[in-house]
């Protein structure tokens, strides 16, 4: 990030990566914990200014409010309450960020010369959801 504010750009590097997934349930929570965790310094920290780190704050706030977002999606048919548009258009935004994170990070994980089988397959899959 303070690279990022200095002028400096980045991009993706292609090429193959080997890591190692979590192989159990809680090896997965502490690898989200993390995470979690060093983004949440990224973004209070002073050093760098909250022009640059915007839009990682929205994607943090997103992410940590996920999981009362989707409850509430469950707790709604069993404690209706008076549509709030605020609190509706919160709730579909944290959802369309998270959908379209995992989205671009899953296209960008695949590389350059599987690309035309990967479009072949999301059309395939585009068009086996309208049958």
């Amino acid at each position: 990030m303070i690279a990022f504010r200095d002028g400096y750009t980045f991009d993706f590097i292609e090429g193959e990566m080997l890591e190692k997934s979590p192989f159990t349930f809680w090896d997965f929570l502490q690898q989200r914990k993390r995470w979690l965790q060093g983004i949440y310094l990224t973004v209070h920290a002073k050093q760098i200014p909250a022009k640059n780190k915007i839009l990682l704050g929205l994607s943090f706030y997103a992410w940590v409010s996920m999981p009362v977002t989707t409850l509430q999606m469950y707790l709604f048919h069993a404690f209706p309450l008076p549509p709030c548009f605020l609190f509706d258009f919160l709730v579909a935004f944290v959802a369309a960020v998270n959908l379209y994170m995992y989205i671009y990070g899953v296209v960008k994980s695949f590389s350059h010369k599987h690309r035309f089988i990967f479009w072949h397959i999301v059309f395939a899959e585009i068009c086996l959801f309208f049958l």
